[in-house]
């Protein structure tokens, strides 16, 4: 693997970045309305991925209305729960306090696009429900993506009109894809990014990344039933075509009532987190070492190599995991599984347990459900 993307240095800048436009903007006013997320930065994606983030929240908030007591599979309560939703989807007006950790993440994942734009793609590609990439999948991604916006186009093209492929084919389709597109310009953005807060893109370095995969089969959901003529939401409307707003693309969404992954929460210090965790893995021990030293949950023989994670945790393991770790997700918990399944090897399962979980669970690193944790994947690529 080739370099590994900067952590540390993405935290840091996006929460700077981020303080500037919100001090400068909620200096004046106490609220942010939608329009005014699209006119935010000065770089557009930022405020595509900011949007982004509301919708996410948007359709997990629609989740909570269900009810085991009342029939919510019904076109009549589904309808009138959309035109619900996307009529207060209108009316979005978001306090700094709640959207300060909104733009912060808008701004990672930018950086992530423009440096690491492999790196982006892929966890977006795990990320899939089922596993499977769609056509409905692509058109998602590239609704709201303006940078490196070839790469979703790639996708597509290769996909060719097939109702789907697995994630582990569509990530082999990612690695081709990034050895022939040509990514748009670093320094175009770095010297735009600058006019806000100076950035040193030397801090960044794009990387090519390979994987090896297991096929995975994906979950069979019903399709969902037609809603007529359902109430426009604002993620509906062509908001990218404002006069004020400099993109050509457009941003034309279709609201789902269905919770797909858990939005990420915001670090509380990553910096601190990223040292930590690379301090844990630094010292290699050996079986002998580990049955001597710890006491665990498991026996010693769980100690040995594993074929799989999820064969490899206990049921008190999983108990203890999905309650400490993943705040009592076990869909989240499950999914986080069979992406570290992905990896290849231990050096990737530990960064994407960085990257993404760590930082969106609030792990603490020294606890005892972490420490248990961790020994399942080192053992899984023992």
């Amino acid at each position: 693997m080739a370099n590994k993307v900067n952590i540390s240095a993405i935290d840091e800048y996006s929460k700077a970045y981020t303080a500037k436009l919100c001090d400068s903007f909620f200096g004046k006013n106490e609220s942010i309305s939608g329009k005014q997320i699209l006119n935010l930065s000065n770089i557009q994606q930022v405020n595509l991925f900011a949007i982004k983030n509301l919708y996410e929240q948007w359709k997990i908030d629609a989740e909570q209305f269900k009810s085991p007591y009342f029939n919510f599979d019904s076109p009549e309560v589904k309808q009138a729960l959309q035109n619900f939703m996307n009529t207060v989807s209108q009316h979005i007006l978001v306090k700094k306090s709640d959207f300060t950790s909104v733009l912060e993440k808008a701004t990672k994942d930018t950086l992530m696009l423009i440096f690491y734009p492999q790196s982006y793609f892929n966890d977006t590609i795990r990320d899939l429900p089922n596993f499977t990439l769609t056509q409905d999948a692509i058109s998602q991604i590239s609704k709201f993506i303006q940078i490196n916006k070839s790469v979703p186009v790639a996708l597509e093209d290769k996909l060719n009109g097939q109702t789907f492929v697995y994630v582990n084919e569509a990530l082999h389709w990612l690695e081709d894809i990034c050895q022939n597109v040509s990514f748009e310009s670093t320094e175009k953005y770095a010297t735009i990014f600058s006019e806000k807060v100076v950035l040193d893109k030397t801090l960044f370095e794009n990387q090519k990344r390979s994987f090896d995969f297991q096929p995975l089969v994906p979950d069979t959901t019903p399709a969902q039933n037609k809603m007529a003529e359902p109430v426009a939401s604002f993620f509906d409307s062509k908001i990218i075509d404002e006069p004020a707003v400099s993109m050509s693309q457009k941003m034309i969404l279709t609201p789902i009532l269905e919770i797909e992954e858990p939005v990420d929460l915001p670090p509380t210090n990553p910096s601190q987190q990223e040292i930590r965790l690379n301090d844990k893995f630094k010292t290699e021990r050996s079986l002998n070492d580990q049955t001597a030293t710890n006491s665990t949950i498991s026996d010693v023989h769980q100690h040995a190599a594993i074929a799989g994670i999820h064969s490899g945790i206990s049921l008190n393991q999983k108990f203890i995991f999905i309650n400490y770790l993943f705040k009592g997700e076990t869909s989240a918990y499950n999914h986080a599984i069979d992406e570290l399944e992905l990896c290849k090897d231990f050096e990737e399962g530990k960064e994407l347990i960085l990257r993404k979980y760590v930082n969106r669970y609030n792990w603490d690193l020294t606890s005892f459900e972490t420490e248990e944790f961790l020994d399942v994947l080192k053992r899984r690529f023992s």
